[in-house]
């Protein structure tokens, strides 16, 4: 059952009920002159002919007539990083393999197919070419974020914030959720502004759990920022024996979501001494912790990333994960390069970038 929400006193943002108009240009104004798409089409062709420009076997001079056909699509570009590892120890034949093995990995997972990488096996070196159309900060983050994942119980917070009556700043208010109809709703702090919420987070002490601020629930209307309450004794699953991840499309309703496995038969027992939960064995146990909520809280590098639901019994050691995106073209995005921070594992240390260029195709 998905929780609902109640909030009191949250400020109506404004002009909410009557949003500025926005103004498009009409087809007219953006069309380009006749003259003007005639050259283009007639460059295009003679390019073609002088072996310039190479045109894919099924297009037609019909494609260039009726302009169909474009020199290179919108927005494409190649994306080059020469990249390296920072710690000496790792500058070898196998860290760099490791590295390229750890990269496939992810540029998979996030279903970037287009690319290329090349080895400097003697200077510990590894150059990466994806030609994409996104944006070059959001392939960084894919490349060379750590990796590190960890997913939490949530805790209720009980009379935590009972004593705060009265001293909340200004935009931080108390809102409450319902996780089930015999559970007693559970209080937590909704901002529209985050900064203004880890501030307030920042300021008081609770012993007894960790505090995250992170988007507000994805199934809850409140839009905005809130806080999610995890005891410090409670079980932490890792990235160890996370063997799959996968992203999908739900057809109704329209959403698209990760899904990701753990198992035991991938966990050394060296890592059993990490002080994390490990395999699906440990994923039962956050499921377990998670009880009152039925909800876990997945960071990757220490960040929230999305609240996961963790149902009781878990039966094949795998997790749907869904992103607090509202729209359907940034929520496919961001599940596929979640996904890719997801599918390597973490890196061992931190990543230098050696040479980066960007070229518009």
């Amino acid at each position: 059952m998905a929780p609902t929400y109640q909030r009191v006193n949250t400020p109506t943002p404004r002009n909410a009920s009557n949003p500025r108009p926005t103004c498009m240009p009409s087809a007219r104004a953006t069309r380009p002159p006749q003259n003007i798409r005639a050259r283009r089409l007639i460059l295009i062709a003679l390019l073609a002919l002088c072996g310039v420009l190479a045109l894919p076997v099924d297009v037609g001079l019909g494609d260039l007539a009726s302009g169909r056909l474009e020199a290179s699509p919108r927005g494409l570009k190649k994306h080059t990083f020469k990249l390296g590892l920072k710690d000496p120890r790792l500058r070898n034949k196998d860290g760099i393999e490791a590295l390229q093995a750890r990269l496939r990995a992810r540029l998979r997972a996030a279903q970037l197919t287009d690319y290329t990488m090349s080895l400097d096996v003697p200077h510990s070196e590894l150059e990466v070419a994806v030609t994409t159309r996104v944006s070059n900060a959001r392939l960084r983050e894919l490349l060379l974020s750590r990796g590190d994942v960890v997913l939490m119980p949530i805790s209720p917070s009980g009379d935590t914030l009972a004593g705060l009556d009265g001293l909340l700043p200004a935009g931080v208010e108390f809102a409450d959720e319902v996780f089930s109809d015999k559970a007693a709703p559970s209080v937590f702090l909704h901002s529209a502004d985050r900064d203004a919420l880890k501030r307030f987070i920042s300021s008081i002490v609770l012993p007894e759990y960790n505090v995250f601020v992170a988007p507000t629930y994805i199934n809850s209307a409140v839009a905005g920022y809130r806080t999610y309450f995890v005891r410090k004794d409670a079980p932490v699953l890792g990235s160890d024996g996370l063997i799959e991840v996968s992203t999908h499309a739900h057809t109704y309703p329209n959403y698209y979501f990760i899904r990701a496995y753990w198992s035991d038969d991938e966990v050394k027992a060296s890592q059993a001494a990490s002080g994390r939960a490990t395999g699906a064995a440990g994923l039962l146990k956050i499921s377990r912790a998670a009880a009152t909520t039925g909800r876990a809280l997945l960071l990757i590098d220490g960040q929230p990333r999305s609240v996961v639901s963790v149902p009781e019994p878990i039966e094949d050691g795998s997790l749907v994960i869904r992103l607090p995106v509202a729209d359907q073209t940034s929520q496919r995005e961001a599940a596929r390069f979640l996904a890719g921070q997801m599918a390597s594992g973490p890196h061992p240390c931190e990543i230098a970038i050696i040479r980066a260029d960007v070229e518009r195709l």
